[in-house]
């Protein structure tokens, strides 16, 4: 993969097929990749989005990355705020 995005948007058309084109749309498309270190995703959601995934589809996106490109990642949301503030992105939390 030569980007993020591409990366992401590989993984997301995964879930999309998965989850059906509704749950993805209303949970995982405002989701934006920001980094990722080999093994860590670091993912900018908004909070409520955040919790709900937590909840609900962690296993979802770790078997897309699985699946769709091989690899066994742990994720991290950061807040989006503080991304485009430009500021050190704070981990709220790693899975």
């Amino acid at each position: 993969m030569d980007s993020l995005n591409e990366m992401w948007s590989v993984v997301c058309e995964d879930l999309k097929q998965t989850l059906g084109e509704v749950i993805f749309n209303v949970w995982l498309k405002p989701v934006e990749i920001k980094s990722f270190d080999g093994s860590v995703v670091s993912l900018s959601v908004v909070d409520f989005i955040r919790k709900t995934l937590e909840k609900n589809f962690m296993d979802d996106i770790r078997n897309a990355f699985k699946s769709q490109l091989g690899l066994d990642v742990e994720i991290s949301f950061v807040d989006p705020e503080a991304v485009e503030e430009n500021v050190q992105p704070q981990e709220i939390t790693k899975s």
